[in-house]
């Protein structure tokens, strides 16, 4: 448990770090300024920061499942006590469950949290950038 306990501490101590570093370089989330896509966790800190002022409307709003990792934190800690195929099952639900959540958002003309648009990411901009050496 201890050693659970400390690797959980060091990912924690790499989360808030990387966190930083995208603070301090603007660049807010990794994936949509590599991609231009948003990921299926697309929302969760603003939705986090939202419960942390007791605005649970607007939490949902930002990301509808920010309740299912408060609850996947103690199965992953105590996952030698659970059954193997119970432990994946829930993995597997919970994977599920974001894809789902993720293509509805996606797709809900409403919903102006998740988005898809390559020509904001830096791969978009890499290829263009390339091309114009040689085509230019």
């Amino acid at each position: 448990m201890k050693k659970k306990l400390y690797t959980l501490f060091i990912y924690s101590l790499g989360v808030c770090f990387i966190g930083l570093i995208l603070h301090i370089t603007n660049i807010g989330c990794p994936i949509k300024f590599v991609t231009g896509c948003s990921c299926p966790g697309c929302g969760m800190t603003r939705a986090w920061l939202n419960v942390l002022h007791f605005n649970f409307s607007t939490a949902f709003y930002y990301h509808p499942l920010f309740w299912v990792l408060p609850l996947l934190i103690p199965i992953m800690l105590f996952q030698d006590r659970i059954n193997p195929k119970i432990y994946k099952f829930i993995l597997f639900l919970v994977l599920l469950l974001f894809i789902v959540v993720y293509f509805y958002r996606l797709f809900d003309p409403n919903n102006t949290i998740v988005e898809i648009n390559f020509s904001k990411g830096c791969i978009y901009h890499l290829i263009f950038f390339i091309g114009g050496l040689f085509y230019d």
